[in-house]
């Protein structure tokens, strides 16, 4: 692993920190990260998991909560890639799963707004806007929670909680979760 460059906020004492983990003991270094991140009673923008199952559940938890809070409009899991429903609720994130009608894969939007037959998608970090029909919802998954290899590359703005329980943890998940965030002040761990 090659981390040269600190590109996600101005606090290099933060990515000296995380760059040090390099070689250390896992469990210490997750010990070490519960201690000085702790965990928050709120929800946080972004999580970050180990299992795709664990990604699965955080984003069910956190969809149903944004629905009762907001209502939304409910996507059946038969019209899902994955056979993930889920409730488009504005302000939401998703991430595109196929390359198509003016989606892509991989990319995270907002819930921009509703239509009677559409869905206004937000570029994330970004001012463009994606309108897409209903009948190609099977475009978008929910993106609350994250599996770390998959936000390899992101920078995530907004508070990002690590999922560190995980048998198959690693130094370098933990790297790549701490290095997704812009300063130490937005990151939990549990």
């Amino acid at each position: 692993m090659n981390f040269t460059t600190y590109r996600r906020g101005t606090n290099l004492p933060f990515f000296k920190f995380y760059v040090g983990l390099i070689n250390q003991n896992v469990k210490s270094c997750v010990r070490m990260l519960v201690n000085k991140f702790q965990y928050k009673h709120d929800m946080p923008d972004w999580s970050l998991t180990v299992s795709n199952a664990q990604r699965r559940k955080l984003n069910k938890q956190i969809n149903d909560f944004l629905h009762n809070k907001h209502g939304g409009t409910y996507v059946e899991a038969a019209h899902q890639l994955d056979n993930q429903g889920f409730w488009l609720v504005p302000g939401c994130n998703v991430i595109g799963c196929a390359t198509d009608h003016n989606v892509f894969n991989g990319q995270l939007y907002k819930i921009a707004s509703l239509k009677p037959n559409a869905v206004c998608l937000q570029v994330y970090n970004g001012d463009e806007i994606v309108e897409l029909n209903l009948c190609h919802i099977r475009c978008i998954k929910p993106a609350h929670a994250l599996c770390y290899y998959s936000c390899q590359g992101r920078t995530l703005r907004g508070r990002v909680r690590l999922y560190v329980q995980h048998s198959k943890i690693t130094t370098t998940h933990l790297i790549v979760g701490l290095s997704r965030s812009t300063c130490p002040t937005l990151v939990d761990c549990i």
